[in-house]
């Protein structure tokens, strides 16, 4: 009854050793890697006796830590591992690493190779506005793992694309890590720019407002050349105008003192006429003399005697 009791424990012992045995010497990994890189699958254990790795009916051996024959789809080495250069995409494939000793299975490990587009190189973008923030900025075509450096130092408590910055930044640096599965890139280390100083002018702003601003006043400026091309056009073409007009004499002149037509008189029979008397126009026709006239042409014809010298009475001695 005694011997009974002691063999129950010894035999779990051996199923358990047993368990773990079969469960190493059959195993499934997926591995992960980017189109153009290298990968290499490991060799869990150190027996390098006898190694054979199987991939599409292909096999590449190793004996006693020597590679056997030429492999196709890789190179095996000292320590029985596969390496696998310039991957594509036709390469996605189950590679089969198979283990012996003493012609007995020791090890049979599956990787499913999977290959996936490069993962593009992270960038940080600062928030500097209320909570002070960086942001790992990268786009890819499948869900991204997050993790940070500060300083050096890995941030595991911050496993997201934002990282809410100290309350001093003074002589920080970041360095941001985008994984997925097996692939990590990680970005440049970058110092923290939210400073307390004036934020830096964008100077694509500054060229759009001073192409603006030049546009509006050569708009302003040839305005006022075709406004004042216009007025200078219309004086010149008043003043063609004005010299152009004939010049007509007054017609509001009141006359003052207008003369009388000069007519001329019939003279007296007896007075002899010394010129020839001309008629008037005909559309002219003068009034008839009145007495002062008559009284001044006979005046004329008939002057005064001229007075006569006065005679010296004769002296008598």
């Amino acid at each position: 009854m005694a011997l009974n009791i002691l063999y129950v424990p010894l035999l779990l012992c051996l199923l358990h050793i047993a368990t773990l045995s079969g469960s190493e010497t059959d195993k499934t990994e997926e591995k992960y890697v980017e189109v153009g890189q290298s990968v290499e699958l490991k060799n869990p254990h150190q027996n390098t006796e006898d190694i054979a790795w199987k991939k599409d009916g292909q096999v590449c051996k190793m004996k006693s830590g020597k590679s056997i024959g030429n492999c196709d789809f890789g190179s095996i080495g000292s320590d029985g591992s596969l390496t696998v250069k310039n991957i594509k995409k036709i390469m996605e494939d189950d590679y089969i690493l198979h283990n012996f000793k003493d012609g007995k299975l020791l090890l049979k490990v599956t990787y499913k190779l999977q290959v996936v587009d490069p993962i593009p190189k992270p960038n940080i973008q600062f928030i500097c506005e209320g909570k002070k923030a960086a942001v790992c900025n990268v786009t890819y075509n499948k869900d991204l793992q997050f993790k940070w450096k500060l300083n050096g130092n890995d941030q595991t408590s911050k496993a997201s694309k934002t990282y809410l910055l100290p309350s001093d930044i003074s002589n920080v640096k970041l360095i941001c890590i985008a994984s997925f599965r097996d692939i990590q890139k990680e970005s440049n280390s970058t110092d923290v720019k939210c400073k307390d100083e004036a934020r830096p002018i964008d100077l694509n702003w500054m060229l759009i407002g001073g192409i603006a601003g030049g546009g509006t006043v050569l708009i302003i400026l040839l305005t006022i050349t075709i406004y004042c091309y216009c007025r200078n056009k219309k004086r010149q073409r008043e003043a063609g105008k004005s010299l152009d007009l004939p010049v007509l004499p007054p017609t509001n002149r009141k006359r003052e003192n207008p003369s009388r037509p000069h007519c001329n008189h019939p003279r007296s029979q007896s007075q002899p006429r010394t010129q020839t008397q001309t008629r008037p126009p005909p559309h002219q026709r003068c009034p008839p003399p009145n007495a002062d006239q008559i009284i001044n042409d006979e005046a004329e014809d008939h002057p005064p005697p001229r007075p006569r010298p006065r005679q010296k009475a004769p002296s008598y001695n």
